[in-house]
């Protein structure tokens, strides 16, 4: 039986689980490096993420210090300009731009949540890896030319000009679809944005909870050291029966003193920063939902501007000195109000079954990996109960 003293095993969180599920390889030809598992896909495969932090001044960061990247990954995909990219170098800002590009180009889909600057490398590392690996995963961001710059960019990540927007064709207003008056899809996607909500304001207490928790055992580390250390204190001093139980005593608070201070830095540094990563995805969530609102409200005002060019219409069509000039200005203005309107109800079709699929995905995904979080947390908090319990014991 492992002894209740030694240090907690690390929890296998959702970064490290997804991790690892994603580097899985082919058995590759003897004496050749294995290409990622998915490789044949053609997206750019991360085999390889690791991350020191540097103290040079990075754009964008605050305290002038920052995290360093290194990437390997392979890809047959023919928009990028390499088949394998060995220690490829990104700055931690390289990689908030393409998330912050992505979320703006690709409004439809729930992008990958970012690592935060405030993790130690060894779960930035982790985080990073995770990101990357998800948004080479999905199959409309890694083909997209974000992540082609992104890769294939020897100087520091620049997001692309935006492209020009799609003009749908002059028929395109005929087509008989309406999605902006469709109660199913606003009841779901609705329901979706309070959940998400929720999902957001749940983690981010979690995250200011922990922090607190952390706080409180911090203090009740040097409370116990400084009580520990007058026992010992107390024990010098005797040189009968009694210095040996003060002693006794004092390696007891000593030892809770370790404990609580473990429990402290693994609160602070792990758990409260798993939780902000469920904090992060639930806010990339709720910007993609609250892209389609903007485009619904975009094509509800286009619905109106249809009907006061109709109403024009009817004014003319009503009035005694008709002029053709006028006719034929406001027919023009109907037709151009018809086909911005049939362009966003056919934008708001394909962003609303598109980022159906998205959250239906997202909300799998997370409801495991919270799961597996709030059990990996009981179970290092069990193992510092048991450490606790193991010490008085020991004391009696």
């Amino acid at each position: 039986m492992n002894d209740p003293l030694s240090p907690p095993p690390p929890p296998l969180t959702a970064i490290d689980a997804a991790g690892a599920a994603a580097s899985q390889t082919r058995t590759p030809p003897q004496g050749r490096r294995p290409p990622p598992a998915n490789y044949i896909q053609g997206s750019p495969c991360i085999s390889f993420v690791a991350c020191h932090r540097t103290t040079s001044a990075i754009a964008g960061a605050t305290d002038g210090a920052g995290y360093m990247v290194t990437i390997d990954a392979a890809t047959n995909s023919t928009i990028f300009r390499r088949r394998r990219y060995t220690k490829l170098f990104k700055m931690n800002v390289e990689l908030e731009r393409f998330f912050l590009d992505l979320q703006s180009r690709f409004p439809e889909c729930i992008i990958p949540a970012p690592p935060s600057r405030s993790l130690d490398p060894e779960l930035y590392s982790k985080a990073a890896d995770l990101f990357l690996r998800r948004v080479m995963g999905h199959p409309r961001l890694r083909e997209s030319e974000s992540a082609r710059i992104f890769f294939d960019s020897e100087f520091q990540y620049s997001a692309p000009p935006p492209s020009s927007p799609r003009t749908a064709g002059r028929s395109s207003f005929l087509k008989a679809f309406s999605i902006g008056k469709s109660s199913d899809v606003d009841v779901y996607f609705e329901h979706a944005r309070n959940d998400a909500s929720a999902y957001e304001s749940a983690a981010s207490g979690a995250v200011r909870a922990l922090d607190k928790v952390g706080k409180a055992d911090r203090a009740l580390s040097v409370s116990l050291g400084d009580v520990g250390a007058k026992f010992n204190a107390v024990a010098l001093e005797e040189s009968t029966q009694l210095a040996g139980q003060m002693r006794r005593v004092g390696k007891l608070f000593q030892t809770l003193e370790l404990v609580h201070s473990a429990r402290s830095n693994h609160t602070t540094n792990n758990s409260a920063e798993i939780f902000g990563y469920h904090d992060r995805c639930a806010q990339s969530a709720l910007r993609s939902l609250d892209s389609r609102l903007e485009k619904l409200s975009d094509y509800d005002q286009a619905c109106k501007n249809t009907q006061k060019k109709l109403q024009s219409i009817e004014k003319l069509r009503a009035s005694t000195n008709i002029r053709q000039d006028k006719v034929e200005a406001a027919l023009d203005e109907l037709k151009e109000a018809k086909r911005a309107e049939g362009e966003l109800r056919d934008g708001l079709k394909q962003m609303s079954e598109v980022l159906r699929l998205e959250y239906e995905s997202f909300t799998a995904t997370q409801n495991e990996e919270l799961q597996r979080d709030i059990s990996n947390y009981v179970t290092q908090q069990l193992h510092f109960d048991l450490q606790i319990l193991s010490a008085l014991v020991r004391a009696l």
